[in-house]
């Protein structure tokens, strides 16, 4: 009736769900936390994966891929008026003096 594990747990809160892992990878390209350097205000950085914005100053309001351009670490958001704040794009870049853009972490690797 259920396929779901959830709607099974939510229809008979004494049934025993069994929940497999996932399969490890061994050669896992990626860095690891304490392999990939630190990111820190005036470093250079590039951008490394495909990410659209509409903010780009010769292209307002179209749709701008900045994959490849390199700017430098203007800050790293972690507070708000003293106050410990999450933000989703914590790095902001500068790559011109008119555009700036928040950035994942993910998103760029160190020059």
């Amino acid at each position: 009736m259920f396929n779901c594990p959830r709607a099974i747990a939510l229809a008979d809160p004494y049934a025993t769900i069994k929940i497999k892992p996932l399969p490890v990878q061994e050669n896992n390209k990626q860095m690891s936390v304490v392999e990939q350097p630190t990111l820190s205000v005036g470093l250079r950085v590039r951008v490394k994966t495909p990410t659209i914005v509409y903010h780009h100053p010769d292209h307002r309001n179209q749709p701008f891929d900045i994959q490849g351009m390199e700017g430098e670490i203007f800050a790293i958001l972690s507070d708000w008026q003293g106050r410990p704040i999450s933000p989703n794009y914590p790095i902001q870049v500068r790559f011109s003096p008119k555009f700036i853009a928040h950035l994942h972490p993910d998103e760029l690797e160190v020059i």
